[in-house]
């Protein structure tokens, strides 16, 4: 069975999701709502994109978000979500839907790691 990565962005007003397998994009769809009880892994497996949770070996989200603690790209555990709310007053535009989504991902994907890409990472090496 091969793995699939997931790969999540969520705006303040939209989510766009992505799945890929082998570097080869072989989903994409772009919501524009931001409903947290969207039942992701039922659409996937009603596109036939998967057949069970478990396909999905990795999961990267975006994640917009002030101060040094978010200028690496790090695995979601329970400091991260604490950092993520934390700021949450200050950008909650971007972090309140975000710790929506995380939450709605890890219920539907219980073994599959998910990973905080950091938006301020990739932009500090831009001129």
């Amino acid at each position: 069975m091969e793995g699939k990565s997931l790969i999540v962005n969520i705006g303040s007003t939209s989510k766009r999701y992505a799945i890929y397998s082998f570097s080869k994009e072989i989903f994409n769809v772009h919501l524009t709502t931001n409903n947290p009880s969207l039942d992701l892994a039922q659409i996937l497996k009603n596109d036939n994109i998967i057949k069970n949770n478990g396909e999905i070996k990795s999961i990267g989200i975006r994640i917009v978000c002030p101060g040094v603690y978010f200028q690496k790209t790090r695995i979601i555990n329970k400091e991260f979500i604490k950092k993520l709310k934390s700021v949450s007053d200050i950008i909650p535009l971007h972090i309140k839907p975000v710790l929506e989504e995380i939450k709605s991902l890890q219920k539907q994907f219980k073994n599959t790691k998910i990973i905080g890409v950091s938006d301020s990472e990739f932009h500090s090496t831009l001129p």
